[in-house]
């Protein structure tokens, strides 16, 4: 008996022991009674390459609070070449940008809304050039979010800065965030294309007459460049749409065709420099050709 007994109890220790060394196992500590267990470098080398992608996306998600992508506003003055001709009666254009407004962010709304008021009251322009981003069309304004059509910043538009706007000549041209997550041309929610000055829905035929437009207005001559390939999607994927080679085609030949112009555009000039005409020349090149 107590050889059964002591062997009993040497078996059910062994359980005992095995169970242990398991739950430690099963812990994290890899370790047992006598020595510790260690890592094969294959499978740490694993464990790198399965979690690499999120500590990828975490970076780029802090990031985002630290490095701010708007900067203060200043004034530039220009110095012209030719001496002032107090005879000559000038052209006085205003332009506005990325005025983003929008239902979620009614504090920056009525305060753009009340100093362009102020601003055209006391400048009165000739006209005036709005080169996109008129509304915000984000479904929220904290991060993260989703933009997307919201017809309730459209309507703010409507209501406020587009009954100033109407007592001016305003030519305008379509920024990335008024083009959000828009499914095609003539879709219903598509409404740039209801509020927009120069590109009015029942005079758009085809995409090319969505993507470039000329304008004359006192002697100017204005083109207008759309560069956004329909269906957008919603961002933040697609925030800086590239031209195709059969866009910069259309801008090119537009230019060539007609004198000195002003081009009208929500992008900078300096994104494009790896896509090319037919011709070879890349978007700097293209607008370098003649223009004020």
């Amino acid at each position: 008996m107590q050889t059964l007994e002591s062997e009993n109890n040497n078996n059910n220790n062994n359980k005992s022991s095995n169970y242990e060394q398991m739950k430690i196992k099963q812990d994290g500590k890899f370790h047992s009674f006598d020595t510790d267990i260690k890592f094969p470098p294959k499978y740490k080398l694993v464990l790198i390459s399965e979690f690499a992608w999120f500590l990828i996306i975490a970076i780029l998600v802090v990031s985002t609070f630290y490095f701010q992508y708007y900067h203060k506003a200043q004034t530039f003055t220009s110095k012209p070449k030719v001496k002032w001709n107090s005879d000559f009666v000038p052209i006085i254009f205003s332009h506005i940008t990325d005025i983003h407004l929008s239902c979620f962010l009614k504090y920056k709304t009525d305060g753009s809304l009340i100093y362009l008021y102020e601003f055209f009251s006391k400048y009165k322009p000739d006209f005036i050039l709005n080169s996109g981003d008129i509304v915000d069309n984000y479904e929220s304004s904290f991060w993260p979010k989703v933009g997307s059509q919201q017809i309730k910043d459209w309507e703010i538009y409507n209501k406020t800065l587009k009954k100033i706007l109407d007592k001016y000549h305003v030519i305008d041209v379509a920024g990335n965030h008024d083009v959000f997550a828009v499914d095609g041309l003539f879709s219903e929610h598509n409404y740039f294309l209801d509020f927009s000055y120069m590109f009015k829905r029942k005079d758009i035929k085809n995409m090319d007459d969505f993507i470039i437009k000329k304008h004359i207005y006192k002697n100017l001559t204005f083109i207008l460049f759309n560069d956004y390939i329909l269906p957008t999607p919603h961002p933040p994927y697609g925030l800086t749409p590239h031209p195709t080679r059969h866009m910069l085609d259309l801008l090119e030949n537009m230019i060539d065709s007609v004198g000195e112009c002003i081009i009208l555009t929500h992008y900078q000039t300096d994104r494009n420099w790896f896509r090319t005409s037919s011709k070879g020349n890349n978007y700097i090149d293209i607008i370098s050709k003649k223009m004020y």
